[in-house]
């Protein structure tokens, strides 16, 4: 099968949405697929000079086009972002499956409401900023809504992604749900960490320190945790994107709090296992998510996680492990809880590990391969007269 990846974003594995991209080209490759793989910078010469998203998404789109309508019929399947294609079927040539593949989905994006910053940020974000931001993401709605709309198979990472588009009027029947994984190779250094306890009780956190992601929840969160286990650490790793060093993100707390926050800005993949082995637990405090990569990984480093009840965790997160979005206290209990569960919180790391051993790119591969022959072989003949 002849596949091409498009990655809306510049192709890295230390970022997640561009990570899903080349791994899973690297998977399809493991199982015999012959996969090009192209970053903006190939199909859009200008990308990454834009003002806004907004601009660089219809960029994009229009470069996308342009190289699909020549190229497109050298392949049996074309898999780009679910925004990134906003234009009517027929515009492109019929041989090839067009599979649009949300990360993060807009539609949630565009819906769901998240803090502001603190203090005079935050006003000025809420009264001024926010209104344009809200405005361009209900364009960039629109050209996700086409793309789907236009497409012949929508891949999501999760369920409540399908209903979503489902609300929106997509064709449930065109709908696939498909998680992300780990490989091999990355589950190999995983398991190299100790189910058992670290002797000092340390939080992990992987993601950036933005609103999304509960940024503003952290001094709070810390604080009540803190409260009861005085000796705590909370190991924050990634922080780096809206702040872009450490100094930035520490002013968000309180001179009591510093001693209980560590901070990597970023880190090598490669390196999280060993920074992930001295913690207990972990915490997701996001409010929109794909499949984050970073409660699978801190699940496979044996730590429970506790997240907030919203698109993403719920794929791999047990119902007592989630609070609802911006429950705080709720959240920081069941750090508590869990910290200070002699007995359970080793039985709690290992079934953590075992949940994430479920999510193994291959089978996830092997799944979505055998999803689009069958969409193929369903097609009229004359769709694929040209594929091979």
């Amino acid at each position: 099968m002849r596949i091409l990846i498009c990655s809306p974003k510049p192709l890295t594995k230390t970022l997640g949405g561009p990570k899903v991209y080349a791994e899973v080209a690297e998977a399809y490759r493991s199982l015999g697929a012959e996969v090009t793989l192209l970053g903006p910078q190939s199909i859009c010469p200008g990308f990454g000079r834009y003002a806004d998203k907004l601009s660089q998404t219809q960029a994009y789109a229009a470069s996308l086009k342009a190289y699909l309508q020549e190229n497109a019929a050298s392949f049996d399947v074309i898999e780009y972002s679910h925004q990134s294609l906003p234009y009517a079927r027929a515009t492109f040539p019929s041989a090839p499956l067009m599979v649009a593949r949300s990360v993060l989905l807009l539609h949630h994006v565009y819906e769901i409401g998240m803090p502001a910053w603190p203090g005079v940020r935050g006003w000025i974000g809420t009264h001024f900023r926010r209104p344009l931001r809200h405005r361009r993401l209900g364009k960039r709605l629109q050209l996700a809504q086409q793309t789907v709309e236009a497409a012949d198979l929508v891949n999501v990472c999760n369920a409540a992604d399908r209903d979503r588009l489902i609300a929106y009027g997509i064709d449930a029947s065109k709908i696939q749900v498909r998680y992300f994984g780990m490989s091999d190779a990355r589950w190999a250094a995983f398991d190299a960490i100790s189910p058992q306890p670290p002797p000092a009780p340390r939080v992990a956190f992987v993601g950036t320190f933005d609103l999304r992601k509960g940024a503003t929840h952290f001094p709070k969160l810390i604080a009540q945790v803190a409260q009861h286990l005085p000796d705590v650490r909370f190991r924050l790793l990634g922080a780096r994107g809206l702040m872009k060093d450490e100094a930035e993100v520490r002013r968000f707390f309180p001179e009591a709090l510093q001693d209980h926050l560590e901070l990597w800005m970023r880190y090598n993949p490669d390196d999280l296992p060993a920074l992930l082995a001295p913690c207990s637990v972990g915490v997701f405090p996001s409010y929109i998510e794909g499949f984050p990569f970073g409660v699978l990984e801190m699940q496979a480093a044996a730590l429970p996680v506790v997240a907030f009840d919203a698109p993403g965790p719920p794929e791999m997160l047990p119902a007592d492990l989630l609070v609802p979005p911006g429950d705080v206290e709720g959240m920081a209990n069941k750090l508590i809880h869990l910290l200070s569960a002699t007995e359970g919180l080793p039985r709690a790391r290992l079934e953590a590990r075992h949940r994430a051993q479920q999510f193994d790119w291959t089978t996830i591969a092997e799944e979505t391969l055998a999803a689009y022959a069958q969409a193929r072989a369903d097609r009229p003949a004359a769709s694929v007269a040209h594929s091979s």
